[in-house]
C-alpha cells in the first residue's frame, strides 16, 4: 500500500468513527423520546453533530493533501493519535466501570497527563523531523483531533448504551441540580454529549500548548545540532 492510499485508509476509519458516533447519538436519543420535553435539549443535539462535521470535513481535507512533507507530518500525527486513542479508551473503561475499575480521580488525571504528553511529543518529533515549528503544531493538533475521534465514539457506546450512570447517581449530581432539568435520565443523554462536544473543542487548543511547547524544542533542537555539525 502506498503512501497515498495509506492516508486515505486512515481518513476511511475516521470517517467511520465519525458515522458511529452520528448512529450513536441518533440511537441513543431515540430510544428515549423523554428527553426532547427538556428546555434545550436541541442544543446537546446540534453541539457534537456540528463538531463531527467540521471533523469530517478537515479529515476529507487532509487527505487530499500530498507531497513528502505533507506525507511526514500526517504520519506523525496517525501515530501518536492512535497511541493517545488507546490510552484514552482504557482510561475510559476504568472510569466507567467496563472490564475492570480504578477507583478515585486518580486513572483520569493520569490519562489526561499521558494525552497531553503524548500530543506535545508529536510536536517535537514533527518539529524535529521536518524542521519546522509549524509543522509541529499541527501534527500535534491533528494527533489530537484523530485521538478524539477515536475516543468519543467509544465513550458514546459505552455511556449511551453499555454502562449508563443509575438515575439515582446523577439525581445526586450537581450539575443536574442547577441544570434545571427534571428528567435524571434525560440529563445523563446530555451530560454525555455535552462531554463528547467538550472534548472536541478543548482537546485541538491543548494539543496547541503542548505541541507549541514541543515544537520549539524539537526545532531549537534541531538547530542547535546543525550548529555543532556546522562547528
Amino acid at each position: 500500500m502506498g503512501p497515498h492510499n495509506s492516508t486515505r485508509a486512515v481518513a476511511a476509519a475516521l470517517l467511520a468513527c465519525n458515522l458511529a458516533s452520528l448512529c450513536a447519538i441518533y440511537a441513543g436519543v431515540k430510544q428515549y423520546p423523554g428527553f426532547w420535553s427538556q428546555r434545550g435539549a436541541w442544543i446537546f443535539i446540534c453541539e457534537p453533530v456540528a463538531a463531527l462535521s467540521v471533523y469530517s470535513g478537515l479529515v476529507v481535507w487532509i487527505s487530499e493533501r500530498g507531497g513528502v512533507w505533507w506525507r511526514t507530518l500526517l504520519g506523525i500525527a496517525a501515530v501518536f493519535g492512535i497511541v493517545a486513542a488507546g490510552i484514552d479508551l482504557i482510561g475510559l473503561m476504568a472510569e466507567d466501570g467496563l472490564l475492570f475499575r480504578v477507583a478515585g480521580p486518580s486513572m483520569q488525571i493520569a490519562t489526561m497527563l499521558t494525552l497531553f504528553t503524548l500530543w506535545g511529543v508529536a510536536g517535537w518529533r514533527a518539529s524535529r523531523a521536518l524542521r519546522s515549528i509549524r509543522a509541529g503544531l499541527m501534527a500535534a493538533v491533528l494527533s489530537a483531533c484523530i485521538c478524539m475521534m477515536v475516543a468519543v465514539t467509544a465513550a458514546l457506546v459505552m455511556q449511551l448504551f453499555l454502562v449508563r450512570p443509575s438515575l439515582a447517581e446523577v439525581a445526586t449530581w450537581g450539575e443536574f441540580k442547577r441544570s434545571g432539568w427534571t428528567d435524571p435520565r434525560a440529563f445523563a443523554i446530555a451530560n454525555t454529549l455535552d462531554s463528547g462536544f467538550t472534548h472536541f473543542l478543548l482537546s485541538p487548543v491543548v494539543a496547541s500548548l503542548t505541541g507549541g511547547i514541543g515544537a520549539f524544542l524539537g526545532r531549537y533542537g534541531a538547530a542547535s545540532r546543525g550548529s555543532e555539525l556546522a562547528g
